[in-house]
């Protein structure tokens, strides 16, 4: 898989997640964007037509569902298999106002979810079905060597 020429490291860029191309854009926060809008959509609405295409946000979600920054050792700030990502869901929801907590329970998990603690691989995998990629097809453009 040579996703290097889609997904780069840049120690002092966000934090040296993972982002797209040098871009400040994290393979986070394109997941995240996937579950909500197309790739073609998610191209146009940022503006990244220019340097960016739906093949290589499909580099990014193989990336994503295969785990690749346990190999790296690379990981997006919110994810939770970033090991430096420690704060649990009950610290999280000490913070809040707990009227708020009490009032919106589900906004309270939505938040916890996205913000805090992202499981950015059953996103992707999430985003990989609806879809509809196959991302172990070794003849793809998107994977090949």
């Amino acid at each position: 898989m040579r996703y290097d020429r889609v997904i780069k490291y840049v120690p002092d860029m966000l934090g040296g997640s993972p982002v797209l191309m040098g871009h400040r854009v994290t393979v986070e926060n394109a997941v995240c964007s996937l579950q909500y809008q197309t790739p073609e959509a998610y191209i146009a609405i940022s503006g990244f037509s220019d340097w960016l295409s739906a093949e290589d946000l499909k580099v990014v979600i193989w990336y994503c569902v295969n785990r690749q920054c346990m190999t790296d050792q690379h990981f997006c700030g919110n994810c939770t298999l970033n090991p430096t990502t420690t704060q649990t869901r009950d610290q999280y929801v000490a913070e809040l106002d707990p009227e708020y907590v009490r009032d919106f329970p589900e906004e309270v998990e939505t938040q916890w979810q996205m913000e805090r603690n992202v499981d950015g691989w059953k996103i992707a995998a999430k985003v990989q079905r609806l879809l509809g990629y196959s991302l172990d097809n070794p003849e793809s453009e998107a994977y090949s060597e």
